[in-house]
């Protein structure tokens, strides 16, 4: 671009207001408002709404699903801190026990006094699948602090979980699907009833997006987007087991979740799990 062009361009960002740099540089840490809210939400990209209610999906291997009932236990959310792991030895193995008693939910059901306290967590409740609506949490306020990392993991519901349904019964279980599938449009459907009790849960990198002039300084969006059809995706009900199917389906979901945050005029996003 003409050094002119360029002159004209900066004065155009720039005018009726202090001169800014037009294109700020990348933050290199994430550094949280005053609060923070959080919006559960779904992709719905490839789904249609079912006759019966809930909704329908058909995957690559040529299955077709209807789910009329759902529920998914998150047993928690939250953004870790950069030094999230370390500690005063920092060996691989203390990390690695660190993250293996996150994903199964020890350290939150146990309240481990070493799992320091976290403005951004949220515990333990249940979500419907079949209506997969948004959901906004209440705001929290927050730290100072450089953040590095989103992290997710559901695990059994238990007496603590919130929202959990009284049927179907879903104590247990991490993952609970209700529907009917078929192989083909022309194929008879046929019932399911799939359910998990295993933990599944994964780290997801932050990393800088874009400038969000238009984001409020003291208050972080964070919303966690899932692919809705995904959950179906390699799923093959003639060759797998309910219980292995459902191990896919949590698989799928905690693979594809990703995360888009708007915080200080800038906004953040994640990739796949780590």
């Amino acid at each position: 671009m003409p050094a002119a062009t360029r002159l004209i361009s900066t004065f155009l960002i720039c005018a009726g207001s202090a001169c800014l740099d037009a294109a700020p540089a990348s933050p290199d840490q994430l550094i949280l408002g005053e609060r923070l809210v959080y919006t559960l939400d779904w992709d719905r990209a490839g789904t249609e709404l079912a006759p019966g209610g809930g909704w329908r999906a058909a995957n690559a291997l040529g299955f077709e699903f209807e789910l009329s009932q759902g529920y998914l236990t998150t047993n928690r959310m939250e953004l870790l801190p950069c030094d999230w792991g370390e500690d005063r030895d920092g060996g691989v193995l203390d990390i690695v026990s660190e993250a293996l008693g996150w994903l199964t939910g020890k350290r939150a059901l146990a309240g481990h006094g070493e799992d320091a306290p976290n403005p951004t967590r949220v515990l333990n409740f249940a979500e419907p699948l079949h209506a997969a609506r948004a959901l906004a949490y209440s705001t929290h306020e927050t730290e100072p602090v450089a953040y590095c990392q989103f992290s997710f993991a559901s695990a059994r519901a238990d007496v603590a979980t919130v929202d959990k349904p009284e049927d179907p019964s879903i104590s247990g279980q991490s993952l609970r699907m209700i529907g009917r599938w078929r192989a083909g449009s022309q194929a008879a459907w046929q019932v399911f009833d799939w359910s998990t009790p295993l933990p599944r849960g994964a780290f997801y990198t932050l990393r800088f997006d874009q400038p969000d002039l238009a984001a409020r300084d003291d208050l972080v969006e964070v919303t966690v987007r899932r692919p809705l059809a995904f959950l179906f995706d390699a799923l093959d009900p003639q060759l797998d087991s309910p219980q292995v199917l459902a191990n896919k389906a949590l698989a799928n979901l905690v693979n594809g979740l990703r995360v888009e945050l708007r915080t200080a005029g800038a906004a953040w996003r994640t990739d796949g799990p780590i």
